[in-house]
């Protein structure tokens, strides 16, 4: 008698122990796959990763080639102003001429 409760006892153990096993089998297999998932993301987010990157080197080399065009333009404008100032004078000096040689006739 004394035997059959313990032998019942240690099956119960035994089923339990099962129980819980397949229990861990059931969660290491979730944890595989949602480890591949998670590499699967990565990848996908490494591939994301390189093509903003060069969305952002194209977007810095447009930016540069574009700030070099409006240097060019102020460079221009700038010229553009000198060369105004020299007519301004020129045309001032012009008119002192004439005033003087109207004054002198």
């Amino acid at each position: 008698e004394a035997l059959n409760k313990e032998l019942k006892r240690n099956q119960q153990k035994y089923d339990q122990a099962c129980m819980e096993l397949q229990s861990l089998k059931e969660e290491h297999q979730n944890n595989i796959e949602q480890c591949k998932k998670i590499e699967k993301g990565i990848e996908t987010l490494e591939k994301e990763e390189l093509v903003l990157s060069d969305m952002v080197k194209k977007a810095s080399e447009a930016y540069m080639e574009k700030n070099g065009e409006l240097e060019a333009k102020r460079a221009g404008i700038a010229a553009c102003d000198n060369e105004i100032q020299d007519l301004v004078k020129q045309k001032n000096g012009i008119e002192k001429d004439i005033s003087s040689r109207e004054l002198q006739a």
